[in-house]
């Protein structure tokens, strides 16, 4: 999974996923999905200004433009 920075600058996660078949049981489970990389990150979110912004502590590889 690869998110780009503001500067161009990508920032790369290797992850290994599971997944399960769908069934009425595990359906109305919740994904965590994302989990493993956004806790990589400083998250801030200022609601008056409508912005989220998050900066990249850790990752897998860096690519700088």
């Amino acid at each position: 999974m690869t998110f780009r920075g503001h500067d161009n600058t990508l920032y790369n996660y290797e992850i290994q996923i599971g997944m399960l078949r769908p069934t009425p049981a595990n359906m109305t489970l919740p994904s965590l999905l994302g989990r493993d990389i956004i806790d990589n990150w400083n998250i801030r979110y200022d609601p008056r200004q409508g912005r989220l912004t998050a900066a990249v502590r850790a990752c897998t590889f860096v690519v700088r433009p």
